[in-house]
């Protein structure tokens, strides 16, 4: 599982209450798609990682943004970079 979609999931559980359709809500992006981010199906582009940091508490959107990036890095180059969070 990536790092993003467990970021998502546990940022669904705790402030959405569980469910994906509340964030979709929120964040104008169609349940279908958080549910294929959710399962590792899918990885969001920019504009629809921006959709989502909007809606969800500030606190959380360092940590979304960040496990995005890590994924994006291949785990061979991992130790060439830092991904950190900044506190909000």
């Amino acid at each position: 599982m990536s790092h993003y979609s467990q970021v998502l999931q546990s940022v669904i559980d705790a402030h959405f209450e569980g469910e994906q359709s509340k964030l979709a809500r929120a964040s104008k992006v169609a349940q279908s798609i958080l549910s294929r981010h959710c399962r590792d199906e899918k990885q969001p582009d920019c504009k629809t990682l921006e959709k989502i940091c909007k809606a969800v508490p500030p606190e959380n959107r360092s940590a979304l943004v960040a496990a995005y990036l890590r994924d994006l890095c291949p785990s061979s180059l991992e130790s060439l970079v830092s991904v950190t969070e900044v506190d909000t």
